[in-house]
């Protein structure tokens, strides 16, 4: 397969992984819907600029090197799309044994925004947030059953104890390889344990 047929192959799952048209997609990068099109044709030659190639990349929340078939890793970063984020996320709230609870959370925060395109201002505003948290004890009507739920304590451990480890690490009190041990080791303790269903 030539690089060309990589490229207009990968366009395409990835706009089709996005939900997103063909015109939205050239309006939101700045293109031509006919320009897109040419990209999308594995009998043309037409590829993006190297500017272009970053806008399309970062609306559908892919790497520029996995479009280019230069690499199997097809997200941002740390190999992870927002919608990768999102969809496990959505299996999380989802299982019954984790017991996740979501709540909207409020708090003023200074806020840099730049009216007029130069200067950033600061304003403090109120932002409002989704906060996940892992309750220990289902309220559920099966909470005649036991209502302790030993998974969601479990993660809630692991999780003090992770905050505890980012902490000393980023002032400086725990060497990167230690830091990296100890996160490993509170991550092999989970490893061994199973979620348990509200449903037995």
């Amino acid at each position: 397969m030539s690089n060309k047929e990589i490229f207009a192959k990968r366009l395409s799952e990835a706009i089709a992984e996005c939900n997103i048209k063909q015109k939205s997609l050239a309006s939101q990068v700045g293109c031509s819907e006919g320009t897109l099109s040419k990209y999308l044709n594995m009998c043309t030659n037409e590829m993006p600029n190297a500017g272009l190639l970053c806008k399309i990349a970062n609306t559908l929340q892919v790497s520029t090197d996995w479009l280019l078939g230069l690499t199997d890793q097809k997200g941002l970063g740390n190999g992870y799309s927002l919608r990768d984020v999102a969809q496990f996320l959505m299996a999380c709230i989802d299982t019954p044994a984790l017991n996740i609870k979501l709540t909207e959370i409020t708090r003023k925060e200074g806020c840099y925004d730049s009216d007029d395109g130069y200067e950033p201002v600061c304003q403090e505003r109120e932002n409002t947030y989704t906060a996940l948290s892992f309750s220990e004890w289902y309220d559920g009507e099966e909470a005649y059953m036991g209502n302790y739920m030993p998974g969601a304590a479990r993660i809630n451990e692991f999780l003090r104890a992770y905050i505890k480890f980012r902490e000393l690490y980023q002032s400086g009190a725990l060497p990167s390889d230690l830091y990296k041990a100890a996160v490993s080791a509170a991550l092999d303790r989970l490893a061994t344990s199973r979620i348990i269903s509200v449903e037995g």
